[in-house]
This record gives structure tokens, sequence and C-alpha cells, in this order.
């Protein structure tokens, strides 16, 4: 039996992922295929698992590219190979690789819209908030992300997952509320004045503190409905107080 490099493992992932060429001694000679061509196989084999997984948890971005999507993976998948055993890390770094690349401001958004409706749906349904007091310290429920579209994505991305082919949305500013509430991932267009509140609690923030940073001019009953729709709808944790 031929024995093994130390680093196979190492060289396996290389030439499987970013399509170096490994020691001749780490595949079988003498199998019915020749080296390059079981390497193309796997290769292909693991191209098309990667690229499926990034087409089911970005469709928006899928959309949006449309046939430059492939291409896209296959570059930030070569510059950033996986490095994590669960698909649902193979995106972590695309963000800051697409900023970092000139991206514009519409492909971020779509890219972190499809990033929070896929945190939302692999999070659990938060339980209720006990009773509040003002030294009560809360913070947004994991499941939760804000988002500040420049156009409403959102509406769009519905569209596309029902198979149509939407245009561009107009230019629309919109803050929404991505989140989990049992059915599936969801999404609430928020006021901007109930965006910041609730941007505040991004860390753990006591209840007092945050209340202090609304404007004067709001009404104590429309902060009052705001709160009634962050404990009915989940996006807030209780963290102690």
């Amino acid at each position: 039996m031929t024995e093994l490099p130390p680093d196979w493992r190492a060289q396996v992932v290389r030439a499987l992922v970013q399509g170096e060429t490994p020691s001749p001694t780490l595949l079988d000679p003498h199998a019915c295929l020749p080296p390059a061509r079981q390497l193309q196989i796997y290769r292909g084999q693991i191209r098309a698992r990667f690229l499926g997984s990034l087409r089911r948890q970005l469709p928006g971005l899928a959309a949006l590219e449309g046939e430059a999507f492939a291409p896209l993976c296959e570059a930030f998948l070569h510059d950033h190979p996986p490095r994590h055993a669960s698909l649902y890390h193979l995106h972590d770094a695309l963000p800051d690789w697409l900023a970092a690349r000139g991206a514009t401001r519409d492909t971020l958004e779509v890219v972190a819209l499809d990033r929070a409706v896929g945190k939302a749906s692999r999070a659990a349904t938060p339980g209720p908030l006990p009773p509040l007091r003002p030294d009560s310290t809360l913070a947004l429920a994991p499941s939760v992300t804000l988002l500040h579209l420049h156009r409403p994505w959102h509406d769009w991305r519905r569209q596309v997952l029902q198979s149509a082919s939407p245009p561009t949305p107009p230019l629309n500013e919109v803050w929404i509320a991505v989140y989990q509430r049992g059915e599936g991932p969801k999404d609430q267009a928020l006021d901007p004045r109930e965006a910041a509140l609730l941007q505040t609690f991004a860390r753990p923030t006591v209840l007092a503190e945050a209340l202090a940073t609304v404007p004067p001019q709001v009404e104590a009953a429309e902060i009052t409905t705001w709160f009634e729709r962050f404990a009915a709808r989940g996006w807030l944790a209780y963290r102690g107080g």
C-alpha cells in the first residue's frame, strides 16, 4: 500500500476546493480513471454542492446577478474556501468580500436581506417577555435583523421566490425588521423613529436608557404601540433587571 503524505487531508481540501494539484501518491494510479480525471469529477461534485447551497441560501443575489451568479460564487469560494462543516457558513465572508470588490449598494443590501432571512429561518421562536420595569435590560432577539434598505428589496424578493422576474424596484427608503415567528421568516416595515428605538437594543440596554433616546415630540401612546409590537413579535429578549 502506498503511504500517504502527512498533509494528505489538507491536500485533498486544496485540490477539491481551490484546484491545486496534489501529490502523485495521493490518488490511486491503478483506478479505472487517471488521477486527473478523478480530481475533475470530485471537483465538479464539490462545485455543484457549494453553488447549489449558495443559490438556495441567496435567492435574491442569484436573481439580481443572473448568469453572473455562478462565476461570482466561484471567485468568492476560491478566495474564501469553506472552513466550517455547515454549509450555512459558506457565505459568512461574502459581504466584506463584495464590499472590497466595489459591489453596488443594491447588491450589498440584497445579500444582507438574504442572510437575514436565513438567520431568522434557523432561529428558535423567542419566548414571551416578562413584565418590564425601567431598569430591565433588553436586547434584540437572536432571530432579529434590522435593515435600512434604499429600495423595497423585501417585496421584490418575495416575488423572486414566487418564480417571478420582477424589475428592479424604485428608490424608496425603508427600515424593516426580519424575524422568526414560528411559521417561518417574516419581515415588517418600520417607522424610522421606531427603527431607531429598536436599534438601541442591538446590544443589551437598560429600558430607561433606550427610552431616553426617543425624540421628545414622539407621544407616549406611539411608544406604547411600538413596544406592544416588539413584544408580540418577539423582537426583544430579556437580559435581566
